[in-house]
């Protein structure tokens, strides 16, 4: 069975990595699902609970955001991402500002790593494919940051490709 055309324009098919779309502008959009998939699994397999507090710093277009959201007690997620429109166009399930399930979610859109803006401690930390994209002084700053909000035994989980 053929899939519609217009599922190929909203899932991004065809569409390369950069490109101006929720998905290809993080990653490969045929892999966004799976990518979602693996961060939950990991951060659950770390022990991740529904009362714990996420801090998921650039949460880009909630790939795996959405399914945080609502598998996390409201008030329990937060995420940081500069890219403010990633957000606004990135929700694949639905949920739009004003949407009960987006209200369980708190942004920020500061672009220098101030993560204690959200004042309060989290238990878990995720930096998915955020570090590889930037400078060290923004690593830097980010790692002081987190020393900051981290709970006395909260997990933070990064990911990096090692680069010039």
């Amino acid at each position: 069975m053929t899939q519609p055309a217009d599922d190929d324009v909203a899932l991004g098919r065809g569409l390369r990595p950069g490109d101006h779309h929720y998905r290809a502008f993080i990653d490969f959009p045929d892999r966004y699902d799976i990518g979602a998939a693996m961060q939950f699994s990991l951060l659950s397999a770390l022990g991740l609970r529904e009362d714990h507090s996420l801090l998921d710093i650039g949460c880009g277009s909630l790939r795996a955001g959405r399914l945080f959201i609502v598998y996390l007690r409201p008030g329990r997620y937060f995420g940081l991402e500069p890219e403010r429109w990633l957000i606004e166009e990135g929700d694949p399930a639905g949920a739009r500002p004003g949407d009960p399930v987006r209200q369980a979610a708190t942004f920020s859109h500061d672009c220098d790593f101030t993560l204690s803006a959200f004042g309060r401690p989290f238990d878990f930390l995720l930096a998915q494919s955020v570090f590889s994209h930037a400078a060290p002084r923004q690593v830097r700053r980010c790692l002081a940051e987190a020393r900051v909000v981290m709970t006395p035994t909260a997990i933070f989980v990064a990911t990096y490709w090692r680069g010039p």
